[in-house]
């Protein structure tokens, strides 16, 4: 799924991988308020996630494949969860330098840490209200083409 209508002022990938549908819209409207982005792709699970990344898969959003600047990854999916796929993506020639945030509901410690070890660039617990999402999308966007140490230590 493309989400429709987002611009911004310099070319901007995010790849969302997320599988609550009231969660993808939230998160574009954020990054439209914001101008966070140029185009906003999604997909529904890990599993979806890496045929992406590895240019395979069938379906309208797969005809034009663009490597994402940034992917937003959920952990609590189906197929594959996101810690999973974080760690084949960082483990992976040709994907380990993208940038992968984690945006999640989960506040477990424990999440935190092995994403962490295994190479996320930042972890963004989901809020309550849409206006701290768009802040939090706002303080994301500050940080584009930041590395990790610099996410981390703001999202940790």
């Amino acid at each position: 799924m493309v989400a429709p209508n987002i611009k911004s002022e310099s070319p901007y990938l995010v790849l969302m991988a997320d599988d609550d549908p009231d969660d993808i819209a939230l998160v574009a409207d954020a990054l439209v308020e914001c101008a966070f982005a140029s185009e906003v792709r999604t997909v529904p699970d890990g599993h979806a996630l890496l045929e992406y990344l590895q240019h395979r898969g069938p379906g309208p959003d797969f005809n034009e494949k663009l490597d994402p600047d940034l992917i937003l990854l959920d952990i609590n999916m189906p197929k594959r969860n996101g810690i999973d796929v974080l760690g084949e993506i960082k483990q992976t020639a040709g994907l380990s330098d993208i940038t992968v945030v984690i945006l999640t509901t989960s506040h477990s410690e424990s999440d935190y840490v092995k994403t962490a070890a295994l190479g996320a660039d930042g972890y963004i617990t989901k809020p309550n209200s849409y206006r701290e999402l768009v802040d939090m999308m706002r303080t994301l966007h500050g940080f584009r083409g930041e590395r990790r140490r610099d996410l981390a230590c703001n999202f940790g």
